[in-house]
C-alpha cells in the first residue's frame, strides 16, 4: 500500500525593471555620421519601404536580410527598419509603472511591439536584440541612464544595445535613432538618425552610461560621479580594466552570481548618491531574492521528482532531507534579503513589490511545509501499514502450529499477548498522528479499525487457548484420579505406609482440581459458546472435587498435617 501524495509546484517569475520603460524626452539628434546615409542608402531604402503586412519576427528578418551577406549590412537593415517602423509610445512612457503591462518573456515583448508598431526603449532594444540573435550575432540588452544635449541627467532609466562581432563590441540606440519627443507639444517626431549606429564607446559614454561599468567597453571606465559631473578626463588616460574578459566571466556565471557581481562593480561596496543607480542596485537585490526563491522552488521540485522516481527513497533519508533543507534555506535567505532591502529602499514601486513578494513567500513557505509534512505523514502511515501487516502475518502463521500440550498452548498465548501488545502500540501511534489531509485521515481510520478487529480476534483466540489449558489440566487431574482409584482397587488392605502415600496423592489431586476451579472462576469469557463449555467444565470439576472430598473423609484416619506431608518424597501416580 502506498499513499504518498506528490505535489508539483513551480513558479517562474520574470521581474522586469519597470523603470526601463523610459519616459524620458528623446533628444534631437546632431548632424553626425551623415556619410552613412550614402553608404547604406539602398539598405535603408529597402528597410523603410518594407511591406506593412510583415508582423512576425521571422518573416521580417527574412525580408530584411534577403541578398545581404555581410552581418554589418544585415544589422544596419534591422537598425533602419526599427527606426522607421516603430514609433515612440509617449502615452505608455507617461503611465505609472504599476499600470504598465507586465511581461513573462522577451518573446512576449517582441510580439507586442511588432503588433502595435510602437513602444518605449525596452521594446526597441528587445526587438533589436532578437533580430541580431536570429542571424547568430551576439547582442546585449544594456540598462543605464543618459544625458541630453542640454547636459541634463535623465530622471528615469534607459535601455540600449551592444553587439559582439568579430571580437569587437559596437553600441546602438535604436530608440533615439527613430526620432525625438517635442518638448513643447509632447509629441513624437519621427526622424531617422545615424548617430547611434555602431557608435564608438568613447563617444557613446558622453550621453549614455550603463549601470554596470563592463558595458562601457572602456579600459578605464568612467564612474557615475564623473559622468554626472561631466568629468571625462579618464578617456584620455589608458587603463588596465579588461572589460572583454569581465564580460566573458560575467556571461559564464549563473543569473544570481551575475546580479551579485554586478552590484559589486556598480557600487564598489557602498551605495551612491544618484537615485537611479541606487534604485538599480535595489532592483538587483530584489531580483536576487526572486532568484533564490526560484532556486528554492527548483529544490522542492527536485525533491518531488526524487520521491516520485524512486518510491523506496524515504522522506527521512539524508538525500531528501538535504533537498528539503535547501528549500527552506532558500526561503529564509530570500526573506532575510527582502527584510534588509526594505529598510533602505526609497522607490515606492519597489517597496510595493517587496511587500507583495514577502506575502507570496509566506504563502509558499506554508504550502511547502504543509506538503512536506503531508508526505512525511503518508510515509509514517505506510510504514505502520507494513509493520501492522508483519504483525498480522505472525498472527496468521500461528494457525499452522499444532497445539497439543499445555506448554504448546502457553507458548501460543505468549505470542498472542506480544502480537496484541504490538497492535495496541501501532493503534496508539496512529491516533497520535496529527494530519490535515482528509484522504489520509480516512486511511488511518480504516487501518485503526482493522487493528481493532484483529485485537478482538486475538482476544477470542486467547480465550480459546486459556480454556484449552484449563481443559488439559482438568484432563490430567482426571487421569490422575482414575489412576488413584485403579491402584486402590487393585491393592488388598494396603499397609499404613501405602495408605499415607495414597492420601498424599489424593491431596495433590484435590489441589489440581482446585487450581482448575480457580482458573475457571477467573476467566471472563466473551464468547458465548466457549462460556457454555467452561460452565460445563466447572460442573465436572465440582463433581470431581466432591468425589475427592468423599474419598478424603474415608481416608481421614490417615490425615497428615500440611507440614508433615512435606517429609514424604513420593512419586505421583501416572
Amino acid at each position: 500500500m502506498n499513499y504518498i501524495q506528490y505535489h508539483t509546484f513551480y513558479i517562474l517569475l520574470f521581474f522586469i525593471f519597470s523603470a526601463s520603460l523610459c519616459a524620458q524626452e528623446i533628444p534631437q539628434p546632431s548632424l553626425q555620421k551623415e556619410h552613412l546615409f550614402t553608404q547604406y542608402a539602398s539598405i535603408d531604402a529597402r528597410a523603410k519601404t518594407a511591406p506593412d503586412a510583415l508582423y512576425d519576427l521571422d518573416s521580417i528578418v527574412s525580408y530584411l536580410t534577403e541578398g545581404l551577406l555581410d552581418p554589418k549590412d544585415k544589422i544596419r537593415s534591422f537598425y533602419a527598419w526599427i527606426a522607421y517602423h516603430i514609433a515612440y509610445d509617449v502615452s505608455l512612457s507617461k503611465l505609472d509603472p504599476l499600470q504598465r503591462p507586465k511581461y513573462d518573456s522577451d518573446a512576449q515583448i517582441v510580439e507586442e511591439v511588432l503588433l502595435k508598431r510602437k513602444g518605449v526603449c525596452m521594446h526597441y532594444s528587445k526587438l533589436f536584440k532578437a533580430m541580431c540573435e536570429s542571424i547568430g550575432v551576439k547582442s546585449y540588452y544594456i540598462k543605464g541612464y543618459t544625458r541630453d544635449q542640454k547636459g541634463e541627467i535623465a530622471q528615469v532609466s534607459h535601455a540600449w544595445n551592444a553587439i559582439e562581432l568579430d571580437c569587437q563590441y559596437y553600441l546602438f540606440d535604436v530608440t533615439w535613432a527613430s526620432g525625438y519627443v517635442d518638448q513643447d507639444t509632447d509629441e513624437f517626431i519621427a526622424r531617422f538618425s545615424n548617430e547611434y549606429f555602431m557608435t564608438p564607446s568613447r563617444s557613446f559614454i558622453y550621453s549614455h552610461i550603463p549601470y554596470d561599468p563592463i558595458w562601457q567597453f572602456l579600459d578605464n571606465p568612467i564612474s557615475h560621479q564623473d559622468f554626472i559631473r561631466q568629468n571625462f578626463k579618464k578617456l584620455s588616460q589608458s587603463g588596465s580594466f579588461n572589460y572583454k574578459d569581465s564580460i566573458k566571466v560575467s556571461q559564464s556565471r549563473n543569473y544570481l552570481d551575475r546580479l551579485i557581481y554586478t552590484n559589486v562593480r556598480i557600487s564598489k561596496g557602498k551605495k551612491l548618491k544618484h537615485h537611479l543607480v541606487n534604485t538599480h542596485i535595489d532592483y538587483n537585490m530584489f531580483n536576487m531574492a526572486v532568484e533564490i526563491y526560484n532556486y528554492s522552488i527548483k529544490q522542492y521540485n527536485s525533491y518531488i521528482d526524487l520521491v516520485r522516481e524512486d518510491k523506496s527513497v524515504s522522506v527521512q533519508s539524508v538525500q531528501t532531507q538535504r533537498k528539503i533543507q535547501g528549500v527552506f534555506n532558500g526561503i529564509k535567505k530570500s526573506k532575510d534579503l527582502l527584510a534588509s532591502l526594505f529598510k533602505t529602499v526609497e522607490d515606492e514601486r519597489l517597496r510595493l513589490k517587496i511587500e507583495n513578494f514577502k506575502a507570496q513567500l509566506i504563502d509558499y513557505s506554508n504550502y511547502v511545509s504543509k506538503a512536506i509534512k503531508n508526505d512525511m505523514d503518508y510515509e509514517s502511515y505506510n510504514t505502520m501499514v507494513n509493520n501492522v501487516n508483519l504483525v498480522l502475518d505472525r498472527y496468521n502463521s500461528l494457525n499452522n502450529y499444532s497445539n497439543k500440550t499445555i506448554e504448546d498452548h502457553k507458548n501460543t498465548l505468549r505470542y498472542l499477548y506480544q502480537i496484541e501488545k504490538d497492535l495496541y502500540h501501532y493503534s496508539k501511534q496512529l491516533k497520535n498522528l496529527e494530519v490535515s489531509d482528509s484522504s489520509l485521515k480516512q486511511h488511518i481510520l480504516k487501518l485503526d479499525n482493522q487493528i481493532i478487529r484483529s485485537i478482538s480476534d486475538i482476544g477470542y483466540y486467547k480465550e480459546q487457548h486459556d480454556y484449552k489449558i484449563v481443559e488439559l489440566l482438568f484432563n490430567e487431574a482426571t487421569l490422575g484420579l482414575k489412576a488413584y482409584f485403579d491402584y486402590k482397587n487393585t491393592t488388598v488392605d494396603p499397609i499404613p505406609m501405602v495408605k499415607k502415600q495414597l492420601f498424599i496423592q489424593l491431596t495433590t489431586l484435590r489441589q489440581d482440581f482446585a487450581k482448575v476451579f480457580n482458573l475457571l472462576g477467573k476467566m471472563e469469557l466473551q464468547d458465548r459458546e466457549l462460556a457454555q463449555y467452561a460452565s460445563l467444565l466447572e460442573t465436572k470439576v465440582r463433581y470431581q472435587l466432591s468425589v475427592i472430598g468423599t474419598e478424603t473423609e474415608r481416608m481421614g484416619k490417615y490425615v497428615i498435617s500440611k507440614k508433615s506431608k512435606h517429609i514424604f518424597d513420593l512419586p505421583k501416580f501416572k
